[in-house]
């Protein structure tokens, strides 16, 4: 009872080597916690954007830099494909999906990424308000983009080439109307604008035979301000325009001249990847990425950093346990 009574007055009366412990020791645990987080986060945030996408083919260039941009939407693409080689990637046997992917240009510093409705359903998008894009120009907003800029169903806006504000070149003349807004997802999707990826065709290109009379052809099916008359609250993504199919239609327009950035692929077996991988590689012009073979050398790369901080923390831990051992014992 003595030595606690004394050990109390010590800590009153050198307060300030007390304080100098506690923060040790809080500094210790606060980056063995800071690590352990940042490595949860960092693995969820990754891992869940890679869900079932087994293959990225894209122009050739950087692996990572590939990934980063088609998944992430974090980078820069590495180029174009021209649509007739990604069609007879996707119609080869042992694939199961191929979702195509056109971006380059922004709003607000949002990526306008085209595709087809398959990028939704394959990440089991739900939709907060609205309905999914079934023309050209009509663009479905992720969570945060709807929260951000602060636009609205029925709502226009004019995109600029380039991923952000600062590499904007100039503003395209064709306006973009929003017909949905998605609910949050925690994916990627939450930062982007989803349109039609004959939208990225006809700002481009302005090409007579993208349809260019949509809006007027689908007035009945919607109100003035672009709200459609059925309601969609929190309804999967899955309810799609059936009269639009990407790959047919490259198949019979014979879209030789079209190009898409790249396109996501998911295969029916583990084998079939590899194989399609190398042949990609070795006799094309383009460039397959396994995602979750470029997920984990990133991994490995980042976690030299992290593991760096880990043992930093427990080792300061340790030194303010040994500093607290010598305090007492000295007063003892």
């Amino acid at each position: 009872m003595n030595l606690i009574r004394l050990a109390y007055k010590n800590i009153i009366h050198k307060a300030s080597r007390t304080m100098l412990i506690i923060v040790v020791i809080a500094i210790g645990i606060a980056l063995v916690i800071l690590v352990h987080n940042t490595q949860s986060i960092t693995d969820s945030f990754f891992k869940r954007d890679i869900a079932d996408v087994h293959m990225v083919v894209g122009a050739k260039g950087s692996p990572l830099q590939l990934l980063l941009s088609s998944v992430y939407q974090l980078d820069a693409p590495t180029g174009n494909i021209p649509v007739s080689s990604a069609l007879t990637i996707s119609q080869q046997k042992f694939v199961n999906k191929a979702i195509p992917l056109s971006y380059g240009d922004s709003y607000t510093n949002f990526r306008i990424v085209g595709t087809t409705t398959d990028y939704a359903t394959h990440y089991d998008l739900k939709l907060k308000q609205g309905r999914l894009f079934h023309h050209p120009m009509e663009v479905v907003l992720g969570y945060n983009v709807a929260k951000t800029t602060g636009l609205e169903l029925g709502d226009t806006f004019e995109g600029s080439h380039g991923l952000s504000e600062t590499s904007a070149e100039h503003i395209h003349e064709s306006d973009y109307k929003v017909v949905g807004i998605l609910a949050p997802s925690s994916l990627t999707a939450d930062r982007l604008i989803i349109t039609d990826i004959r939208s990225v065709w006809e700002v481009h290109h302005e090409e007579g035979d993208i349809e260019k009379k949509h809006h007027k052809d689908h007035d009945d099916d919607h109100d003035d301000d672009g709200h459609h008359n059925h309601h969609h609250d929190n309804e999967h993504m899955h309810s799609t325009d059936h009269t639009f199919n990407f790959w047919e239609e490259a198949q019979h327009e014979h879209w030789h001249d079209r190009e898409v950035t790249s396109m996501l692929l998911s295969f029916k077996n583990k084998w079939s990847t590899i194989q399609m991988a190398n042949m990609i590689n070795k006799d094309t012009k383009m460039m397959a990425v396994l995602p979750s073979f470029e997920i984990n050398k990133l991994f490995d790369f980042l976690s030299i950093g992290l593991d760096i901080f880990y043992y930093l923390g427990w080792i300061v831990i340790g030194i303010s346990l040994v500093m607290v051992f010598i305090f007492f014992y000295t007063i003892s």
